[in-house]
């Protein structure tokens, strides 16, 4: 052993109370670090997991698109899924439990919508609904 391990084990054997309290400080800082470090990871992924299942699972959104830019975004290499969406408006709901607003917002989505948002197709293939425009 060279000079500075045989000084450390002569002054930790003279001053065990203040040894025995710098390894339970140590282990305890050890143990909070670990512990703040395992709440944050573990309230990242819970916010990952909730917006995935409140919006969908997507990572980027265009919005006003043309049917040619559309169509260069489907073809482009780096799409791994395409998902087209568009809002249709607003239709009047019948036997709507909510007299303040009587009707119901529609959007369209492809399949791979359905398969990516948080939507549950009641029933497909339900006729077109027709709407005034105003």
């Amino acid at each position: 052993m060279n000079i500075i391990q045989k000084l450390t084990i002569r002054h930790l054997k003279e001053n065990k109370k203040r040894a025995l309290v710098t390894i339970i400080g140590t282990v305890i800082s050890v143990a909070m670090i670990t512990a703040v470090a395992t709440l944050t990871l573990s309230f990242l992924d819970l916010m990952q997991r909730q917006t995935i299942a409140d919006q969908g699972e997507w990572h980027v959104s265009y919005h006003y698109v043309s049917k040619e830019q559309a169509e260069a975004i489907k073809n482009d290499d780096r799409t791994k899924e395409f998902i087209l969406s568009g809002d249709r408006g607003y239709a009047y709901l019948e036997g709507s439990q909510n007299q303040n607003k009587p009707y119901i917002f529609i959007r369209e989505y492809n399949d791979g919508g359905f398969e990516n948002f948080p939507i549950t197709l009641k029933e497909a293939g339900c006729p077109i609904i027709r709407m005034r425009s105003s």
